[in-house]
């Protein structure tokens, strides 16, 4: 990456460069950790704003060019908000030495934190109640919008969902995506990690890449948020590898032990302390439960909450108005300060009754 020469795109090649860390021939490629099949790398355009990420295989995905090419092209066709532009490149870098070429994919960079991030560094915290439930509300909207494009991301976690400045959500790592055309065609090539999925999906290698692979993920994160609305001391166990759940919490020999470990966990008895506080809260609960029968059982929350009750309350935030009464600081008959506490009903100067006013207060 570090040699112009073996970027073999023209187009990435000949306008961005990769950004480095350190200096002189201590100076390498900038790169966040690798993945499980990528590593990707930070480029800036040589003139003018702009940055890039350029991700290339460091572990062979099977059918690679098949499927991202089928990916790259439906994503371009739907055009939808949570994706950047994303090209895949079948001939994308040549290795020194080998001179092997290996395929990678051109995406945009993405500025913003990690859902972990978001939650815990403070942003989240800052929100106030409205905007906080409307970030979950746009949470799962996009499940709608990407299920009704015949998409599942398939490695729904902290890492993958990425927050803007704006609260606007961003998802990244297109690896393990299904999209329609791809029908029931090709093996899952990521299982996602262990605190979001159903261990199904961790298990089993036969298994093929469907419209349904979010459906635990998406419940795990929607129940989580929820929570966490609630009961904002939740968060302290939030981190890039779960969120309400750890591993072992979904983790059992058959069905029954997987949902007994999930309820014995703490992340469970947080929900269930909140679980009065939201109506859908015991949807939520009784579709994790879905843990203990097979991974074709997990409903989609799609099927939970209609978009026709994304559209009116509880989900969208409806603050409570209530009536407050106040006592004037002054005599509005003679004029004299009194205490501003209230507690006097009559002027101690001329023994006027105080004045009253009530105004309506927003909570």
């Amino acid at each position: 990456m570090a040699l112009p020469s073996n970027i073999l795109d023209d187009d990435v090649r000949n306008t961005y460069e990769c950004v480095v860390s350190g200096k002189g021939r201590f100076a390498l490629p900038a790169s966040p950790p690798p993945g499980g099949f990528c590593v990707a790398f930070e480029m800036r355009r040589r003139t003018g704003a702009g940055e890039l990420c350029y991700r290339v295989w460091h572990k062979p995905i099977s059918s690679a060019s098949e499927r991202y090419r089928i990916i790259s092209e439906h994503i371009r066709q739907v055009h939808l908000p949570y994706f950047v532009n994303y090209r895949f490149i079948p001939q994308a870098l040549r290795i020194s030495g080998t001179g092997e070429i290996i395929p990678g994919i051109a995406m945009d960079w993405v500025r913003g934190d990690t859902l972990n991030d978001f939650l815990k560094k403070g942003r989240w915290k800052a929100m106030t109640e409205r905007a906080k439930m409307d970030f979950i509300r746009e949470f799962i909207v996009m499940c709608h919008r990407l299920r009704d494009m015949g998409i599942a991301h398939g490695d729904l976690s902290c890492a993958n969902i990425m927050v803007e400045s704006n609260n606007r959500i961003r998802l990244i790592d297109y690896d393990s995506l299904f999209v329609a055309p791809m029908k029931g065609n090709f093996y899952q090539s990521t299982v996602g990690l262990a605190g979001f999925q159903h261990p199904e999906r961790l298990l089993r290698t036969d298994l093929r890449t469907s419209i349904d692979d979010d459906n635990f993920s998406q419940l795990v994160i929607v129940a989580s948020l929820f929570t966490a609305l609630y009961d904002a001391s939740v968060i302290d166990m939030f981190s890039d590898k779960n969120l309400l759940f750890y591993a072992p919490d979904l983790d059992g020999t058959n069905g029954a032990a997987r949902l007994s470990a999930m309820q014995r966990s703490s992340g469970w008895a947080k929900l269930k302390a909140v679980s009065a506080a939201h109506p859908y809260m015991r949807k939520f609960m009784t579709a994790l439960e879905s843990i203990k029968g097979p991974l074709s059982a997990v409903p989609s929350i799609c099927s939970l909450v209609p978009l026709s009750d994304l559209e009116k309350a509880p989900f969208v935030y409806t603050p409570t108005t209530v009536d407050k009464t106040y006592v004037v600081r002054y005599c509005t008959a003679c004029g004299k300060d009194i205490d501003t506490t209230g507690q006097m009903q009559f002027c101690p100067n001329c023994g006027h009754r105080r004045h009253k006013y009530t105004v309506k207060v927003t909570q």
